[in-house]
């Protein structure tokens, strides 16, 4: 149409002005560039279908089939008219590094122009408009996960902790005094208002001084705090199979960073610090992505040269000088033709690798306190064997034993904090309580240690019982199987 061929010429020049003052008022604030510069636009082409209508648009109903075709030329115009937005802020889109920045956008296309503008209009008119928002959104989406890919790897897979960063078990100790501070001050305070307040008040500080070391997010070891905030952020922008294989690499890269950390851990303390710091993070991370409701898997697909290699070496001796012989009769040259290598699928499972790596920390942690927690007891495999040889005093003499017992026996039942050996049972759970925090998960990784225990003294007073007399047996005083445990439930 002869008015629209002018009125493109006229309006667009002024678009592109507005949009240049826009771009250069907002350059530093991409949000507000982008919510301006596109609501611009959607206020320009609403005037701009206003204005055609009023004129253009018949009310009588047999010319409808007229007007749609008009509408025609009319959507070329828009078009025009919409891809100056899209023109002059790609060069911004294409400098933006910050992942949050992006999110934003991501968040501010769909929720301000996709889903309220165009839906509560239902515009036939305005689909030139989506499109363009379309365009922008996929744009915004594919630089995120670019700058998610890099991101991952940057700051999360070759993350290098500082000395703060490993001062574990002194910042889970510096919190907890920190919130037996706030208590003593709390009761303090309710003293002085009245019993009834007191009592309230008490009430509400015991859950926080029990799981002080664990609630407090700043206490997170940083790359468990980027991952979270990473997958938190890419789920609601990404479609779900790019979520999945970015999430997978994201929670992948958090364990290698975990098991990193967890080795100079055990190097600056103690293994056990080490294992319950990789139990802790570990924990965290399965907790907090439990609510994405989405699998952090991947299939990656390899080559497989093994088959050729194999077949190669075999041929290589009966060549001799036809090795480079470029005919049908070159064995080698007719295998790597017509021989391919196998495509292999290999599904990459993150969740299963955290669980795998959570189940074998455990594991050793609880080894380790097994060991620790009866380092005092005979050697009881040692023991079997010379039981085989000789009938009597196979653990020692009863003196002897009665010592070993009593040492034992100690560290299961001191429990002053100050005088407690590290290997004892009010270290050990002491240990377990301030970086796990929880309760439940305290008394679940106790039960198979306390397995584990008596087992070992059970094993103990099988021989004594078998090996000694009876008044060797007073002597040696070896506690029951149910006294052991009452040590666990006191």
């Amino acid at each position: 149409m002869y008015y629209l061929t002018k009125r493109e010429a006229l309006v667009i020049p002024v678009a592109q002005a507005s949009i240049a003052d826009l771009t250069s008022k907002y350059s530093r604030d991409h949000c507000e560039l982008f919510r301006t510069t596109v609501s611009f636009m959607l206020h320009m082409c609403e005037d701009e279908i206003s204005l055609f209508r009023r004129f253009f648009e018949p009310q009588e109903t047999p010319a409808s089939n007229h007007a749609q075709k008009d509408s025609i030329p009319l959507t070329s115009m828009l078009s025009n008219l919409c891809y100056c937005v899209y023109d002059a802020l790609r060069p911004f889109l294409i400098h933006i590094n910050h992942i949050e920045i992006l999110t934003e956008l991501c968040d501010l296309l769909v929720n301000e122009f996709l889903d309220d503008q165009i839906n509560a209009k239902s515009r036939v008119d305005l689909a030139v408009f989506e499109n363009m928002c379309q365009s922008l959104l996929a744009d915004v989406r594919q630089r995120l996960i670019f700058r998610a890919d890099v991101y991952i790897k940057s700051q999360i897979h070759d993350y290098e902790p500082s000395a703060g960063d490993l001062a574990y078990p002194e910042k889970l100790e510096m919190i907890e005094q920190i919130a037996s501070s706030l208590q003593h001050s709390t009761e303090n305070e309710t003293h002085s208002n009245g019993a009834q307040l007191k009592e309230q008040e008490q009430k509400e500080a015991r859950p926080m001084t029990s799981t002080s070391s664990t609630d407090f997010h700043g206490m997170w070891y940083p790359t468990v705090r980027r991952t979270l905030v990473c997958i938190s952020s890419l789920s609601r922008c990404l479609d779900t199979e790019s979520f999945q294989g970015l999430a997978q690499n994201c929670l992948s890269a958090c364990i290698q960073s975990l098991i990193t950390a967890q080795r100079h851990i055990k190097e600056r303390k103690t293994a056990s610090d080490g294992q319950l710091f990789f139990v802790k993070h570990l924990l965290i991370l399965r907790e907090q992505t439990t609510p994405f409701n989405v699998e952090f898997r991947v299939r990656e697909t390899s080559l497989d040269f093994t088959s050729i290699k194999s077949a190669a070496y075999q041929a290589l001796p009966k060549l001799g000088s036809g090795l480079f012989d470029f005919s049908r009769a070159n064995t080698l040259l007719r295998l790597l033709l017509l021989e391919g290598p196998t495509v292999v699928d290999t599904d990459v499972d993150s969740r299963r690798q955290l669980d795998r790596h959570l189940k074998i920390a455990c594991e050793e942690f609880i080894s380790s306190a097994v060991a620790a927690l009866t380092s005092d007891l005979p050697a009881v495999d040692k023991a079997e064997t010379v039981v085989r040889l000789e009938s009597r005093h196979a653990l020692g003499p009863p003196d002897q034993l009665k010592d070993a017992v009593s040492a034992a026996l100690h560290l299961l039942s001191a429990n002053q904090m100050k005088s407690a050996s590290p290997n004892s049972l009010v270290a050990i759970r002491r240990k377990l309580t301030l970086y796990l925090g929880n309760p439940n998960t305290v008394a679940i990784m106790m039960r198979p240690v306390e397995t584990g225990v008596v087992q070992s003294w059970r094993k103990v007073a099988k021989i004594i019982t078998e090996h000694y007399s009876q008044e060797e047996q007073m002597v040696i005083a070896c506690p029951t199987e149910s006294q052991i445990r009452l040590f666990f439930h006191a």
